[in-house]
């Protein structure tokens, strides 16, 4: 099974507590969560990036963050959804978006939640010149470590998508001081269990053969491999290669809808393009 992005970020760093937090261990933080409205009470340590913590929707932090950072950076403050108002003028696109979110952003905004595998089809690897310049919002969360190598050809495609002004949304898994690139010569691959173990076999375009043991899933084995683990300072430093002009790593605390990072890890970010 995957090891879980905590536990490999302890085996790091220790657990790497904020030293910044306005919450405190053990502290019970009473919020109205802002995907659906729903009343919850959860102790800090139940706010977790990725476990649910609405009892309604089963929203977590990092949803709820998304978000937050839509309704901030589209509407100049933070909205619960249900009060997001109808401006099709802004238009947007998800990438594999949570449900929870993408239902309300399609009936606010022109957004669309686009699919690798399915329609509506969107690989961030390989864009239409159609779409460029298209976007005023693309949410990019836990997407950007699936994506086949180079990854820099999808942070460009971020960029170019985007109006002159545009944000990306972006979260991924990210900590240590390298980013960690697990198949770098990938090229006609294939996911194969044998004997209840798990391999990923690779030819590369010189036509090697390679074959990696034990790959890392997210979402149970088999489905979706992640690619690499992204160092935080590396991906800002790739973003502004690309042509971000302000990249945002966000230490976000709104207490009335139950965000809060407990880590200094894996943080979001909001990636700027710069206005004409």
């Amino acid at each position: 099974m995957l090891q879980s992005l905590r536990d490999r970020a302890r085996q790091w760093a220790g657990r790497s507590p904020r030293s910044d937090r306005e919450v405190q261990p053990g502290e019970t933080i009473r919020f109205h969560c802002n995907a659906c409205s729903g009343e919850n009470s959860r102790t800090y340590e139940e706010l977790d990036r990725e476990k649910p913590s609405c009892d309604h929707c089963g929203s977590n932090v990092r949803f709820r963050w998304i978000v937050h950072a839509v309704s901030t950076s589209m509407l100049g403050s933070s909205l619960p959804l249900k009060r997001f108002p109808v401006r099709k003028q802004i238009q947007g696109i998800g990438l594999s978006d949570w449900d929870g979110y993408a239902a309300t952003l399609a009936r606010c905004f022109s957004y669309t939640n686009t699919f690798f595998h399915t329609e509506p089809l969107l690989d961030i690897s390989n864009i239409s010149d159609g779409r460029k310049d298209l976007y005023d919002f693309i949410i990019a969360t836990e997407v950007l470590e699936h994506v086949v190598p180079p990854v820099d050809i999808a942070l460009a495609n971020l960029f170019q998508l985007l109006k002159p002004g545009g944000v990306a949304i972006i979260t991924v898994p990210w900590f240590g001081d390298v980013t960690q690139e697990h198949y770098p010569d990938l090229f006609d691959y294939r996911v194969a269990e044998t004997d209840g173990k798990w391999q990923v076999h690779n030819r590369t375009r010189d036509g090697r053969t390679q074959v990696f043991d034990n790959p890392c899933f997210h979402g149970g084995p088999g489905t979706t491999l992640e690619m690499r683990l992204f160092s935080g300072s590396d991906l800002v430093r790739r973003l502004e290669k690309v042509g971000f002009g302000k990249v945002e790593i966000c230490r976000p605390t709104v207490r009335e809808y139950g965000i809060v990072f407990q880590e200094t890890w894996s943080l979001p970010m909001m990636a700027h393009k710069p206005s004409l």
